[in-house]
């Protein structure tokens, strides 16, 4: 279960980011980057069910939302699957490396 507060990013996009946290250098090893635009497994879910699509363009994640992700380096740039704010909406939110 992802912990702590998503911050707004722009638009439709909410922002988690692992610096600092226990995780981030696993996760970090895995994600996508400019050299690797689609090698991270990171697979998000609402309430059990899987968002997506993943490895979106972060313009979509915050133009258009609904559900769409990145796992870049560090961060998970995200939106909910009716652009509601994730911290208010009272879904949960997960997510695992089975991708």
């Amino acid at each position: 279960m992802l912990s702590g507060t998503a911050y707004r990013e722009y638009g439709h996009g909410w922002e988690f980011d692992f610096s600092g946290t226990e995780l981030e250098m696993k996760l970090v090893s895995v994600s996508d980057d400019i050299a690797y635009l689609q090698r991270s497994p990171l697979r998000l879910f609402e309430n059990g069910e899987p968002l997506g699509p993943a490895h979106a363009g972060h313009f979509v994640i915050r133009g258009i939302g609904k559900g769409a992700y990145s796992h870049w380096q560090n961060r998970l740039l995200f939106s909910t699957s009716d652009n509601t704010n994730p911290n208010t909406n009272g879904r949960v939110y997960s997510f695992d490396l089975k991708g």
